[in-house]
């Protein structure tokens, strides 16, 4: 009897000890300050890969490297390459110089809405507080007038017939790209951090 009740014990024991295990956790999103200190840095960089390794268990789609030719008065770096979680919403910007010995730096990291360029929402925490879906008002009440801005038809990849405005605080190292559709005030679709006084090639 003493027996019985023993093993009805063990075994109740054991299924709730079971039961109670808890369920894998998603790896959280780095925070801004993650981004900001790997900014610049070798791809070989223990920052580099404590920021990748928040997107661990997700492999990057990695776009190899392209050589570019431009006018003498548009500047492109020599090589750059992306790697890109689509499902996470985010795309590292690596460049390299064309000589001997150089290495892989992060020059900028993208982070995007739903539906952007084929990217799932990011999920992270944004610059100052700015959220997806912000207007330029919003943005500009904590970053300031911004230092550039380009506007233009937006890409079809990122919303087909659409206009888009990309604004960026230079100091800050913060780009806003904002996206208008047809009747609709434009709002952030995407922001990209890059180190505060470098202007990104893309501008």
């Amino acid at each position: 009897m003493i027996r019985a009740i023993a093993s009805l014990v063990v075994v109740a024991w054991a299924t709730v000890t079971f039961s109670q295990e808890p369920a894998p956790v998603e790896p959280q999103p780095p925070p801004v300050s993650d981004i900001r200190s790997a900014l610049g840095r070798s791809i070989e960089s223990k920052e580099v890969r404590k920021l990748a390794y928040a997107f661990r268990g997700t492999d990057p789609t990695v776009h190899m490297p392209a050589w570019h030719k431009a006018p003498d008065d548009f500047k492109l770096p020599d090589i750059y390459t992306r790697y890109q979680w689509n499902t996470k919403g985010i795309e590292f910007e690596f460049e390299r110089a064309e000589r001997a010995g150089a290495e892989w730096e992060l020059a900028c990291v993208w982070l995007f809405d739903q539906g952007i360029r084929g990217f799932a929402r990011y999920k992270g925490a944004l610059p100052k507080g700015i959220a997806f879906g912000n207007t330029r008002a919003q943005v500009e009440k904590g970053f300031g007038v911004p230092s550039h801005i380009l506007m233009g038809p937006a890409e079809e990849s990122w919303l087909a017939g659409g206009k888009m405005t990309h604004t960026m605080f230079k100091k800050a190292g913060v780009a806003v790209s904002y996206l208008e559709a047809k009747g609709k005030e434009p709002v952030v679709a995407a922001v990209a951090l890059f180190t505060p006084g470098e202007a990104p090639y893309w501008w």
